[in-house]
């Protein structure tokens, strides 16, 4: 243990004498956080109550760390600002390693926000979403919701940790298309926890496009599409399938960017031991291997891409005269939604591509993103 409280001291000293200077090398951080962790992975530490307190505390203290590592500026100048920077990776991984396994999580990860109303601003079909205050900005709280109820998890409760490492991946997440999380709070809302993020006016992309006099420009339908894609995109190169992409969790920034938001929810609503109801679960985008095994993939989030398409060029949901029965039956018989008259050919040939039925024959959202980007400078052009 006492190599372990070395290797963090290393740390710490390296990033406390080094950052201002901008010369840290990663290389560096990485091998000391490494000592630590084999360290605290030791077997022949003496078992008492005494050094499990001192393991735990290494143990919080180095997750804490590599928190800050990301958190603040001048960390960022130590290692490359590039959100997908093989060190920074590296790091990211090693504290969601250390929290998955010892069930311990950064301090800065739960955060208090007071809500400015008692009544909720927006709901989803899983949540409900009030506004409040946090460090001057106004940011969205979310409240996880249930059979009508919200979401109460204890501290024995499985679930109670898995939020809170899915919520933990969230907030390593970095890139203009994805929203930004910034913690969870555990102290309002009857104790219910809730998620924090960023609170965005113009709401999820489909209620804007539906609400609209005028139907947006090819252009920025084009746009929209393709910041989807280089959201998902940065997802996967991250490791992280969504498992529940629709227009629903699109949102519009201020400045007319899609984001794509909840990440990490269906992982944790599908893997917890909460009744989570199916009819709530999002089927109509669905793939058919998907609903078979319930095992997001990234070849399962191409297929829903195909329909968010439909959404963005339609401002409806797929097949909106259908049950969810019906459009799955449609769907696994290859009987796909009608064409828009707005969409391009190139572009509901790339849709058409993402339904097929065999998942390593979809394009990946990197050639996707390739194919839109090209398309779209083409029309502009």
């Amino acid at each position: 243990m006492f190599l372990a409280r070395l290797g963090l001291s290393a740390v710490q000293n390296i990033f406390g004498s080094k950052a201002s200077e901008n010369d840290v090398d990663p290389n560096d951080i990485l091998e000391s956080l490494n000592l630590v962790r084999n360290c605290i992975d030791s077997h022949g530490l003496t078992p008492g109550l005494e050094t499990e307190h001192l393991r735990r505390g290494v143990i919080q203290c180095t997750v804490d760390l590599m928190q800050d590592l990301f958190d603040h500026d001048e960390s960022w100048k130590m290692i490359d600002r590039d959100p997908t920077d093989p060190n920074k990776l590296q790091i990211a991984q090693l504290l969601i390693q250390f929290s998955e396994r010892f069930q311990i999580f950064p301090k800065s990860l739960f955060i208090t926000v007071e809500p400015s109303s008692i009544r909720p601003q927006r709901a989803g079909t899983n949540s409900q979403i009030y506004s409040g205050q946090w460090k001057d900005l106004k940011v969205a709280i979310t409240l996880l919701r249930s059979h009508g109820r919200s979401v109460r998890l204890y501290k024995n409760d499985p679930a109670h940790n898995k939020l809170f490492l899915e919520c933990l991946r969230w907030r390593q997440l970095r890139h203009p298309n994805v929203v930004q999380l910034f913690g969870v709070d555990i102290t309002n809302i009857g104790h219910a926890p809730t998620l924090i993020y960023p609170w965005i006016e113009k709401g999820n992309i489909r209620d804007h496009i539906e609400k609209l006099t005028q139907k947006p420009e090819l252009e920025r339908l084009m746009s929209w599409s393709c910041d989807i894609a280089r959201g998902m995109a940065y997802l996967h190169k991250m490791g992280i399938a969504h498992g529940d992409l629709r227009g629903n969790n699109i949102l519009l920034s201020d400045g007319d960017n899609a984001l794509v938001t909840d990440v990490v929810l269906y992982s944790f609503l599908e893997e917890s031991t909460i009744p989570y109801p199916r009819k709530n679960t999002p089927e109509r985008w669905m793939a058919p291997e998907f609903l078979d095994t319930s095992e997001p993939s990234y070849a399962s989030d191409s297929y829903s891409f195909g329909l968010v398409c439909i959404e963005i060029f339609t401002g409806k949901i797929p097949f909106p005269d259908l049950s969810v029965g019906l459009v799955v039956a449609k769907m696994s018989e290859g009987d796909f939604p009608v064409k828009p008259d707005t969409m391009p050919d190139h572009v509901w040939s790339l849709a058409r591509a993402c339904w097929n039925y065999v998942p390593q024959r979809r394009p990946t959202m990197e050639q996707l993103l390739y194919d839109l980007s090209r398309s779209g400078q083409a029309s502009d052009s």
